[in-house]
């Protein structure tokens, strides 16, 4: 999907940073070059455990212990956010999901 001639889609992008804020999400309208129009927006913050759990996994490895819990939090605040952000996002067509996760451990 890029450029001209393509039919444009309404895409959702999540990204959560080593802020260890939470989870942002962002609709846009493109056709894989511009962005044509912008849809619904969403924040789902990490609660202090939450962040405890990933800060925990700082600089440690993946088979590491407490590793799993991280990407488990991680995980689930993505997946929370797109379904209760469903009664708005989905009405709008959304065809394409992109992530971006800046994991605090080792792959």
């Amino acid at each position: 999907m890029k450029g001209k001639g393509v039919t444009p889609l309404w895409v959702l992008g999540l990204m959560s940073g080593t802020s260890l804020d939470g989870v942002d999400g962002a609709v846009v309208l493109s056709d894989g070059v511009k962005v044509l129009e912008f849809g619904a927006v969403a924040y789902r913050p990490y609660t202090a455990q939450e962040r405890a759990t990933i800060r925990a996994a700082f600089g440690l490895w993946h088979g590491d212990a407490g590793v799993a819990a991280a990407a488990q939090v991680v995980e689930d605040a993505h997946i929370e956010i797109c379904d209760t952000s469903q009664k708005w996002w989905w009405v709008r067509s959304v065809v394409l999901l992109g992530v971006h996760v800046s994991r605090p451990y080792a792959d």
